[in-house]
This record gives structure tokens, C-alpha cells and sequence, in this order.
């Protein structure tokens, strides 16, 4: 498999990780609020398993990692920044809650082929916004750019804020 590949798979796994955690949260406040010590056990039985599961793909995970530690290198691409971009809002819109407010620029300026490892900006980008997302009501995206000797560099602004809807 190729380096894109193996960037590819790590970033669904990342994000596979992801809705065990939330459940083992849930289960956890369900825990603590049940009245029943059936349902309390119930909820802990159901943990113990995504516990199991998650402690699993973590350890392959560390596998793909040691066995590509000097191997791993930025990959030098061609590709179309305003794709790219269209892939990350898509894929972070279908990953925030709905009381999560997105907006999200791109200069339309932008030179539309740059070189860089299009796979982990998007790696990145997806998770700094739904991680940002977590405990804001708001976050909104930016992407503007510099030219500097002939080289594009992308300026990446992600601010947010909590409403205090009280």
C-alpha cells in the first residue's frame, strides 16, 4: 500500500475511535444517574466492551505506526485546493452536532494546484474543526494566502466561540 494509503486508513481509524468514546461517555452519565443497580451494571457491562474494542484498534494503530516510523514522510502532491476544500466541509458537516454553527471561507484567489500532502491537511484541518466543535457553539474556518519566493503558503484561521444560552 502506498504512503497515501496508509494516511488514508490511520485517518478513518482516528475517526472510528471517535463514536466508541462518545458512547463510553454516554454510558458513563447513564451509569451515574441510574437508579437501578441492573441498569448501572448494564451501562459498566456495556463500556467494559467498547473498552475492549477501542484498546484493540489503538493497538493496531501503534502497529501501522511502528512499522512505518522511517518510512513516514510528507508525500508531494499536485493537487486542486478548492477539492480538497470541498471535502473537508463535507466531511466535517457530517460530523458536527446540529447546534454547531460552521461558516467557512476560501479565497477565491488561492492559485487552484499546489504542492504539498493534500492528505494530511485534510487530516488535520477535519480534526482541529470537530475537536474545536466539542465545547463551541460556533467555529468558523478561514483559508486565505500568502506568496512569498514563489512559494503559496495557505493561511489557515479557526476561531470559535461558546454562546451562553442561559
Amino acid at each position: 500500500t502506498s504512503l497515501e494509503e496508509k494516511s488514508n486508513i490511520l485517518f478513518k481509524i482516528t475517526e472510528d475511535v471517535r463514536t466508541p468514546v462518545k458512547k463510553i461517555r454516554l454510558y458513563s452519565e447513564n451509569a451515574l444517574q441510574s437508579e437501578k443497580l441492573e441498569d448501572a451494571k448494564d451501562n459498566i457491562s456495556k463500556i467494559s466492551q467498547i473498552s475492549s474494542y477501542l484498546i484493540s484498534n489503538i493497538d493496531d494503530v501503534l502497529s501501522i505506526s511502528q512499522i512505518d516510523k522511517k518510512n513516514i514522510k510528507v508525500y508531494e502532491t499536485s493537487y486542486d485546493i478548492y477539492n480538497l476544500f470541498s471535502q473537508i466541509i463535507y466531511i466535517v458537516k457530517s460530523k458536527l452536532d446540529k447546534s454547531v454553527i460552521f461558516n467557512y471561507s476560501i479565497s477565491n484567489t488561492i492559485p487552484p494546484k499546489l504542492n504539498g500532502d493534500s492528505s494530511k491537511l485534510k487530516q488535520i484541518l477535519c480534526s482541529l474543526i470537530t475537536n474545536n466543535s466539542k465545547e463551541n457553539n460556533t467555529v468558523d474556518l478561514d483559508i486565505s494566502y500568502i506568496i512569498k519566493n514563489d512559494v503559496c503558503r495557505l493561511i489557515i484561521t479557526l476561531t470559535n466561540s461558546k454562546l451562553n444560552m442561559s
